[in-house]
C-alpha cells in the first residue's frame, strides 16, 4: 500500500468515532503477523467493542506497526478474546515511533490505554503526519533502534530459555521432552512490570524482570488486568493442575 493509500484509510478509520484501544505483541507474534496475518497473542488491558480500533506496538519505546477493527468480542467469565477483521487492517511499513506520533498531540503519552471521541480523530491525523513528514535520517535512526531492540529481545529470550530449562514458571509444564527442537516455539517470556507502564522507556529491561511461561499462562496472565502470572498459578494449584 502506497504511503497516501495509509494515510487515507488511517484518516477513515480513526474518523469513524470508534474507540482506540492498545494492543501489544512480542516480535515472535509479529513476525507470525508479518508471514500469516495471524494476531493471536496480542494483549489488550481493557475490553473493547464491535467496531473498536486496536493500535497494534510492538518494543520499548514502542513503535506502531498496524491498525485493525474488531470484528466481534467473545467472553469468558472476566476474560476476553477480541477477533478483528483482517480485511481492515492498515499494517504500517516501516513502523512508527509512538512516542513521536504523541510528541505531535503536545504529549508524551506513555500510558494510556484507550483513547475515545475526538482524541482518536486527532491521534490518526497525528499518525499520518509522521508518516509523511518522517525523513531519511529518521527512518535510520528508527531502523538502528528496531534492529536494537530486536536484537535484545532475541538475547533475552535466549538467556531466559536457559535459566529456566524450558519450565514454564506459572504451571511447571516443561514440553521438552515430549517435543524436542520445537517444544521453544510453545514458550514466551514475560515482563513482570508491563511494557506500557514503564515510567522511563528508554530504560533497559533487566533479564531479572522476565519469566518464562507457556503460551497458555501467558494469555491467561494478560487476559484481565487484575491478573498476573502468581495468580495463574495460584488458581491452577488451588484446582489441583500442578504436578
Amino acid at each position: 500500500m502506497t504511503a497516501d493509500g495509509q494515510a487515507s484509510r488511517i484518516q477513515r478509520l480513526t474518523g469513524a468515532g470508534s474507540a482506540l484501544f492498545r494492543c501489544h505483541g512480542t516480535f515472535d507474534e509479529l513476525e507470525r503477523l508479518q508471514r500469516h496475518g495471524e494476531h493471536d497473542g496480542w494483549r489488550i488491558s481493557r475490553r473493547p467493542a464491535p467496531g473498536d480500533l486496536l493500535l497494534g506496538l510492538v518494543a520499548s519505546p514502542a513503535y506502531v506497526v498496524d491498525l485493525i477493527v474488531v470484528e466481534k468480542v467473545v467472553s469468558r467469565g472476566d476474560m476476553f478474546t477480541a477477533v478483528v477483521d483482517s480485511t481492515s487492517e492498515v499494517r504500517l511499513e516501516p513502523s512508527v515511533s509512538l512516542e513521536r506520533v504523541m510528541r505531535r498531540l503536545g504529549t508524551r503519552g506513555k500510558n494510556w490505554q484507550v483513547l475515545r471521541g475526538p482524541d482518536v480523530a486527532e491521534f490518526g491525523d497525528a499518525l499520518v503526519d509522521e508518516l509523511r513528514e518522517a525523513g531519511p535520517i529518521d527512518d535510520i535512526e528508527g531502523q538502528e533502534r528496531w534492529a536494537a531492540c530486536r536484537r535484545r529481545s532475541a538475547r533475552n529470550r535466549r538467556h531466559v530459555l536457559k535459566r529456566e530449562q524450558g519450565v514454564c514458571q506459572s504451571c511447571s509444564f516443561n514440553p521438552r521432552p515430549l517435543f524436542g527442537a520445537t517444544a521453544d516455539t510453545a514458550l514466551d517470556v514475560h515482563h513482570q512490570e508491563p511494557l506500557a507502564g514503564q515510567p522511563r522507556p528508554s530504560v533497559r529491561t533487566s533479564t531479572d524482570a522476565l519469566i518464562l511461561l507457556c503460551a497458555t499462562c501467558h494469555r491467561l496472565t494478560h487476559a484481565r488486568h487484575d491478573l498476573d502470572w502468581e495468580g495463574v498459578r495460584a488458581t491452577l494449584a488451588a484446582y489441583g493442575s500442578l504436578r
